[in-house]
């Protein structure tokens, strides 16, 4: 942690990039203070992407915190229930009653697009450095593709139409308009694609911690766009490199997010007081689980004993997949897991009417709960089945929830029992106010 901290130090110092306030609309970026000083030297290079990584894990959107797509998509969907209910913010989220001006969704809209900007400087100075070795240029090329396939991922699910920004150049992106979701994900598809040849197989650039993307990272979070996507046959093809991978194996439940568990495909690193952000988040500000998450668990799951605990702070049931808070770093934000990709082979696998071998992905994430195989037989009852085993392994996760019910169309059935004003639109955040007023032309989303 004290490398970190001396790198984003350094990092400062020699003012590396920042994204302004105002989102897409950049001010012009000091480049030739950035080219001469940060790029330098792989040290200072390396320390511009530390950066990321803490504004992703540790400060910002991606972490576990209060501020996270982890919180606020759990919020939107069906699992979990406002603990800061002073905060009108938080409300309009758990409602689903976001107004334009609500500040977690600028917050979700702001960080990307500062990461995305950080990225594409990263880029930029990469390409035009002459003083970086090799493999440097190759890994920094290879982590600023990913992180920016990342975020875009997550602006395109959580707002729809969103504009696509590959330069610092203000003079374009101030102008930048909506483009279209399949045009955001080509964009994604083409950045993991180039970061999947530029990183390692192994762990070996970060000395065996599994706290940087690499190429089995990469191959995993393309299996999850392509099944986005509906590319049934990439996404099971990506799954099954995954899953084919000897660095990675289904731990037991109580080992799913220690650092450098087997089953851990990425990683964040916890903030320096030593604990994983959703653990603080979740208990700590009394974010309880919706009652039809926790009566979903089938009789005999040992997800809901492992991952499920009631009374931590009173009668309400919390999740506790992460609940270390003594300080320890025994616990890690798990940022991509193994049995997320037996999942998205299942649910290829039955689109691609392969029926009985996606039984057989949905079974090994039930024989790791403690559950018979599933009887059902359909591939429609298939598909429920996949659902199900994804609602309640990956609940509390980085959307997976929220995403699902949108993409699979059930959305509207999940939450019109529950909000007690859904309306269809309700499906996408607003685009926020401010970058509303900062962007002529930038259009609403419908129902705002």
């Amino acid at each position: 942690m004290k490398k970190i901290i001396l790198l984003l130090c350094i990092l400062t110092l020699l003012i590396v990039v920042q994204a302004c306030e105002e989102f897409v609309q950049i001010e012009p970026p000091r480049t030739e203070l950035v080219r001469a000083s940060v790029f330098e030297s792989d040290a200072t290079a390396l320390a511009a992407m530390t950066d990321i990584y803490f504004q992703a894990g540790i400060n910002g959107y991606a972490g576990g915190g209060i501020y996270s797509v982890t919180l606020l998509a759990s919020l939107s969907a069906d699992e979990v229930i406002n603990g800061i209910t002073y905060d009108q913010n938080y409300q309009q989220v758990n409602e689903n009653e976001i107004l334009p001006a609500n500040t977690l969704a600028t917050y979700i809209w702001r960080d990307m697009y500062s990461c995305i900007y950080k990225c594409n400087a990263i880029l930029d100075g990469v390409q035009n450095s002459e003083r970086l070795s090799t493999p440097v240029k190759q890994q920094l090329t290879g982590e600023a593709k990913f992180f920016r396939a990342f975020s875009y991922f997550y602006l395109v699910n959580i707002f729809g139409d969103i504009p696509i920004v590959l330069t610092t150049d203000y003079k374009v992106t101030k102008d930048a308009g909506r483009e279209s979701t399949a045009t955001v994900y080509q964009q994604i598809v083409a950045d993991l694609l180039e970061a999947q040849g530029l990183l390692l197989s192994d762990y070996s650039f970060s000395a065996g911690s599994r706290i940087r993307v690499n190429k089995p990272g990469i191959t995993a979070f393309l299996a999850r766009v392509y099944l986005y996507m509906q590319d049934w046959s990439n996404a099971e093809a990506m799954a099954t490199t995954v899953i084919g991978d000897p660095n990675f194996s289904l731990t037991d439940l109580d080992g799913v997010f220690l650092k450098n568990s087997k089953e851990a495909i990425l990683q964040f690193y916890p903030p320096s007081d030593g604990y994983a952000n959703d653990a603080l988040t979740f208990l700590g500000y009394g974010f309880s689980l919706r009652g039809e998450l926790v009566s979903s668990f089938e009789s005999g799951d040992n997800r809901s004993g492992a991952w499920v605990e009631n009374g931590v702070y009173s009668s309400d049931n919390y999740p506790v997949k992460y609940y270390s808070l003594d300080g320890d770093f025994s616990e890690y934000s798990v940022v991509l897991r193994l049995a997320e990709q037996y999942l998205i082979r299942a649910e290829a696998r039955l689109k691609m009417n392969r029926i009985v071998e996606a039984r057989a992905d949905v079974n090994t994430i039930r024989a790791r709960a403690g559950l018979g195989n599933t009887p059902v037989v359909s591939a429609e009852e298939v598909m429920d089945a996949i659902l199900q085993e994804r609602r309640v392994e990956l609940f509390t996760e980085w959307g997976h929830r929220w995403f699902d019910l949108k993409r699979t169309g059930g959305v509207d059935g999940a939450l019109n029992d529950i909000k007690s004003d859904w309306v269809p639109t309700d499906g996408l955040y607003p685009i926020p106010e401010v970058q509303l007023n900062n962007s002529l032309g930038m259009a609403q989303n419908p129902g705002y």
